[in-house]
């Protein structure tokens, strides 16, 4: 019975890169405030 432990694994992976993503966003605007350009 793997399928009720994916499910949540899925779920969890999936938040997980919504926050990375708005982190990238929040980054980014920072770096344009600056005026530095992408630090990476």
């Amino acid at each position: 019975p793997a399928g009720p432990f994916r499910i949540p694994k899925c779920r969890k992976e999936f938040q997980q890169a919504q926050h990375l993503r708005a982190c990238q966003q929040w980054l980014h605007k920072q770096a344009m405030q600056s005026g530095s350009g992408p630090s990476w």
